[in-house]
């Protein structure tokens, strides 16, 4: 059976995919489930492959510091990805690094269900065609 891999980029999002994931639990309890995330979905049983609580930034020089660390991130789940073990994935909320993460998944011709999508009035309009091409369903 292939894997549920859920992507979070800061608690609140961790929060919600661990209700996610408890639901998921109780409709089939050997699915197995991966993701970036914490205690929350830890606890839901979600395999953590990096701890969101070290992705969260402020400010530019801090963003720029920690681009390194996002960029091997996404290179580890790309790989996971292309590997086949991925049967679905689950994004919540932090567009800026889940839409590469949607684009990877898209390639590979695995589903993606954004579950929180980024909000319009912040992230723009305008792009909300690469998110209709990229997402299976928001």
């Amino acid at each position: 059976m292939r894997e549920v891999l859920f992507v979070v980029g800061e608690v609140s999002g961790d929060l919600h995919a661990g209700k996610v994931a408890e639901a998921l639990r109780g409709l089939a309890p050997s699915l197995p489930m991966v993701g970036v995330g914490g205690g929350h979905m830890q606890r839901a049983g979600v395999e953590i492959l990096y701890d969101v609580g070290t992705l969260a930034v402020m400010g530019f020089v801090e963003v720029l510091q920690h681009l390194p660390k996002h960029w091997a991130l996404l290179r580890r789940l790309r790989a996971r990805i292309e590997s086949g073990r991925v049967g679905l994935v689950v994004l919540l909320d932090y567009p800026g690094f889940n839409m590469k993460v949607a684009e990877v998944a898209h390639r590979a011709g695995v589903p993606v269900l954004y579950y929180i999508t980024p909000q319009v009035w912040a992230w723009g309009a305008d792009r909300l065609p690469t998110l209709a091409r990229l997402v299976t369903k928001a």
